[in-house]
């Protein structure tokens, strides 16, 4: 299983892959790793993420710093904003290649070539790009690369990690492999489609970084007016299972079983519902 895990994922022969349980458990692995083998070592204990995971709050107490990265006005860390953020007591990085709810990508090949410059380690998660996204691991300078069940370790970088029996690994990098052409092409396309639509009916609807470069299958659309947890509990009652993206805006998620019919009438529920919700708001401001 693990040379063809490396085939599929462009790793060379020399670099390390470790099975493990999980995408949390992969992570945690990572920052565990650091912890032992850079940061108690060096001095360094600041530790540059997104959002805090479980283990990181863990090593909180034994003496590491958390410093989350903000985003510019397209939704990305870009290698300006990291470079203002890396102290010298910084060990590592560690972002997801694309936000889950905004579809946006990072620019991960020029954070990496920062961090080496910087003697920094640098950990993606892969989770979300998988299948949608090509790239090849012996392409890229990070340090780690992680994914729902599996690790990737460079070969020149120190670490000591753990495996878990993972059955359906395999597997599902090679079902995920076989949807790239389907989600480039006809999910772009849905999406889009998507947009279209609820901007046309919606006009005040906003497309959040729609400038950035972004996953094929993920939209996170504002409403004005019409807040996001009772829209999205209008949208739960006609079977549209989504999530929140801030106060009035949502994040679609398509998958390769979605149709075009199922996109018009998710069009359809939308603005129906966000009209409705905008106008009893305005009854109530004017009462």
């Amino acid at each position: 299983m693990e040379e063809r895990v490396k085939e599929i994922l462009g790793a060379e022969e020399k670099d390390q892959f470790l099975s493990t349980a999980s995408s949390e458990d992969s992570a945690s692995q990572v920052y565990l790793s650091t912890y032992i083998d850079f940061m108690r070592q060096t001095g360094r204990n600041h530790f540059l993420i997104r959002e805090p995971q479980f283990m990181l709050k863990r090593l909180e107490i034994l003496g590491c710093a958390l410093k989350i990265l903000p985003v510019n006005e397209r939704g990305q860390v870009t290698p300006a904003i990291l470079e203002e953020m890396i102290k010298p007591r910084a060990a590592l990085v560690s972002l997801p290649w694309a936000d889950a709810r905004t579809g946006v990508i990072h620019p991960i090949a020029a954070l990496a070539e920062l961090c080496r410059e910087k003697e920094v380690r640098f950990h993606v998660d892969a989770s979300e790009v998988i299948g949608k996204l090509f790239f090849r691991f012996q392409d890229l300078p990070v340090d780690f690369l992680s994914f729902d069940g599996g690790l990737l370790i460079k070969a020149d970088t120190e670490f000591v990690g753990q495996s878990h029996p993972n059955g359906q690994l395999l597997d599902a990098l090679e079902r995920d492999l076989s949807r790239f052409d389907h989600f480039c092409t006809e999910t772009v396309r849905l999406r889009d489609r998507l947009e279209r639509g609820i901007k046309e009916e919606y006009p005040e609807a906003k497309v959040l970084f729609e400038d950035a470069e972004r996953l094929p299958h993920v939209s996170a659309i504002e409403f004005p007016g019409a807040g996001s947890e009772p829209l999205l509990y209008h949208l739960h009652r006609q079977g549209f299972a989504f999530n929140e993206a801030g106060p009035d805006a949502i994040s679609f998620r398509l998958t390769e079983a979605t149709t075009q019919e199922e996109i018009d009438r998710l069009v359809d529920a939308a603005v129906s519902a966000a009209k409705q919700l905008r106008e009893l708001s305005d009854d109530l401001e004017t009462v």
